[in-house]
């Protein structure tokens, strides 16, 4: 009798713990804890024991391998060593984010807040990392001051103009070699498929005029003839019935651009989602579209939202995220002339959408990136550098 009351108890222990451990699988203690029992962090010499940071793979591959570093979490978080760990190991290329926005940098007229931009760029030339400026022009970031400043379209010209040397002189003269590429127009093209029009509606289309790309690509390339200028836009990766239309009106103004001799590259920025449809034989016949007119192509943004459904997260969502960054990897690597992958972050925790940034989406929590909010790689991270290293086979 004792030993049935003794087996009884440990069965209902063993019940217990098994719970606990399927609360923790399926998410209900949160990704976080979750990836704590599976993996370890930056700082665990043995996190990636399965391989070499992902850079090492890119280097071999001829890609870059790159993130969106944030300045307040890279200067001044609490998570500032973690952070920095992380991104000093596994990234070779790093992107401004927004420390380098017009908005940011510019101002007033010939005035100029070099100093969170600099500490990045520094950052990354001591660190032997290069840099892609993000956004050199983009509707959103336009400053107040200019934007109601009652200039003429003639002034306003003038004062881009201006604006786009400086920076760029700044940046070739401070820190050569450092910044090689500009995300020079972002968003530029429309993607309403009721006109005709190329670009989007706005401030700089009523001011410098319907040919707007066409000039400060033309100011870039003399402020900076060696730098690589990209033109950077969304809905790129998709379905054609979708983003069809999008990725016609992006090609006509690559082709302008490059008919000029204006242009290097089309940047696919690949904002996506488990909730969005994806052709990827479509969307790698996107980027031959541009390959084949001598331009090289970047993922610039990448990131995988999977709480569009606003149900947390599962193991069944972080397995799906891993297989689509595991297709915008292959795709790259199988493109003609893919110069890399950057993705819009590094870890979970600071990520615009977790930041309060994404007022456009239904969720305001969400789990995008390949490391979670406690600088752990999640499956998606394993997915890619599995990926990676069975090209160097």
């Amino acid at each position: 009798m004792k030993w049935a009351v003794l087996l009884k108890a440990i069965s209902i222990i063993l019940l217990l713990v098994g719970s606990i451990f399927l609360m923790y699988a399926f998410g209900l203690f949160g990704v976080d804890e979750f990836l704590d029992n599976r993996f370890g962090g930056p700082s665990d010499p043995d996190y990636n024991a399965t391989g070499k940071p992902l850079r090492y793979y890119g280097g071999q591959l001829g890609i870059g391998i790159g993130a969106a570093i944030h300045h307040y979490t890279w200067k001044l978080s609490p998570d500032s060593d973690e952070y920095n760990e992380l991104i000093t190991n596994e990234y070779d290329e790093l992107s401004f984010e927004y420390v380098i926005s017009m908005d940011a940098i510019w101002l007033s007229p010939k005035e100029y807040n070099f100093k969170w931009a600099d500490e990045v760029a520094a950052y990354a030339r001591d660190n032997n990392k290069t840099l892609r400026a993000t956004h050199l022009v983009w509707y959103d970031t336009i400053p107040d001051w200019l934007e109601d400043g009652n200039y003429t379209g003639a002034e306003v010209e003038a004062l881009i103009e201006e604006y786009i040397t400086d920076i760029m002189t700044h940046y070739r003269t401070e820190f050569p070699g450092v910044v090689t590429e500009w995300n020079v127009a972002n968003e530029a093209v429309s993607n309403d498929d009721s006109t005709s029009d190329l670009y989007r509606e706005g401030f700089l289309v009523d001011n410098l005029g319907t040919d707007w790309v066409r000039k400060v690509f033309e100011f870039a390339r003399a402020a900076d003839p060696e730098v690589t200028l990209i033109l950077n836009d969304y809905d790129l990766i998709g379905v054609e019935e979708d983003i069809g239309n999008k990725v016609d009106k992006t090609y006509s103004v690559a082709s302008m651009l490059n008919d000029r001799g204006l242009i290097d590259a089309v940047g696919f920025q690949g904002h996506l989602s488990l909730k969005y449809d994806i052709d990827w034989t479509y969307s790698a016949g996107v980027m031959r579209r541009f390959n084949d007119l001598g331009l090289k192509v970047f993922i610039t943004e990448l990131d995988v939202t999977i709480n569009s459904d606003k149900k947390g997260v599962s193991e069944e969502k972080l397995a799906a995220q891993a297989d689509i960054y595991v297709e915008v990897f292959r795709m790259c690597l199988d493109a003609d002339d893919c110069g890399g992958v950057t993705t819009w972050g590094s870890s979970d925790k600071y990520h615009y959408i977790n930041r309060g940034n994404a007022d456009w989406l239904d969720q305001d929590e969400d789990w995008p990136l390949l490391f979670d909010s406690e600088f752990r790689p999640k499956p998606a991270y394993f997915a890619v550098q599995a990926l990676l290293r069975s090209r160097l086979n």
